[in-house]
């Protein structure tokens, strides 16, 4: 009964949500914001890596309050160069539609609430988002859904990411563009008042350097590669990417999909403190 009066309260308040100031939540990185000790209620930061709305795609965000508690959130939607943005966002469980760069409200403790990010539109609209709470670390915590519906709607893929603590400034991810399928990597910069230079490496299965690229992200700012368009060699192939960022803020995630049947997966992304950059 505790789960169920949570979720209620939740959907109640969203359903009257509000936009923020496109910038809050990226203020709070800027400020050198870092986890407080257990036990500690203040503010906390996550972010969603992508998002994607519009030609079949959708994304369903789902917040959980993990605590005995309620919190309150704050969830704020960016466009690639940084800016505010606006989505279509469906919220249950009266199918409430809005279009909104932000909102806002508060879970009851145990409860749980999800919104969607719409997939009915003509045009592919591409994104990511930030997630501020006001509780414990850890108090709240969720993941978000792709979904890719393939024309006439018969047939829909989906793949679960968790919420990204932005400490992939040195990690490692496998890509696989093998069989017909193609691997993208999304890299966010959430840092508000800084740039960040990038170094990626990509490793061979026998473990051996194959390519060395370098990309600028400026603050806010998010890079989706499609692996084997933007480097040809690696079409065919399957491997590793190393990620090393010259700040320590940084969000990563990678996604398998099939461009023929439409089929869609999460790849992992590990977290890896090297202490010189691969040669």
């Amino acid at each position: 009964m505790k789960t169920s009066r949570g979720l209620t309260t939740a959907v109640a308040l969203l359903a009257g949500a509000i936009s923020l100031q496109g910038q809050e939540g990226l203020n709070l990185i800027r400020a050198g914001q870092t986890h407080p000790a257990a036990g500690v209620a203040t503010t906390q930061i996550k972010s969603v890596n992508r998002l994607l709305s519009g030609q079949g795609w959708e994304t369903t965000i789902v917040l959980m309050d993990l605590g005995s508690t309620a919190v309150s959130f704050r969830q704020s939607f960016f466009g690639g160069n940084g800016a505010a943005a606006s989505f279509n966002v469906n919220l249950p469980p009266n199918n409430t539609n809005l279009t909104t760069s932000a909102l806002q409200g508060m879970i009851g403790p145990s409860g749980m609430v999800s919104f969607t990010l719409t997939g009915d539109g003509s045009s592919l609209q591409e994104g990511w988002s930030l997630l501020t709470y006001d509780g414990i670390p850890n108090q709240l915590s969720g993941y978000s859904v792709l979904r890719h519906k393939m024309a006439g709607g018969t047939v829909t893929f989906e793949a679960t990411f968790p919420f990204d603590n932005m400490m992939d400034s040195s990690a490692r991810m496998p890509f696989d563009n093998t069989r017909g399928f193609q691997t993208q990597l999304t890299i966010v910069n959430p840092a508000s008042n800084l740039s960040a230079q990038v170094q990626l490496t990509y490793i061979n299965a026998q473990g051996q350097v194959t390519l060395l690229d370098s990309i600028g992200l400026k603050p806010g700012e998010q890079a989706t590669l499609t692996l084997p368009n933007t480097y040809p060699d690696l079409a065919n192939q399957a491997g590793t990417v190393a990620i090393l960022a010259n700040i320590n803020c940084l969000s990563v995630s990678g996604l398998r999909l099939n461009p023929t049947s439409g089929s869609v997966a999460a790849l992992p992304v590990m977290d890896f403190t090297a202490g010189v950059a691969l040669q």
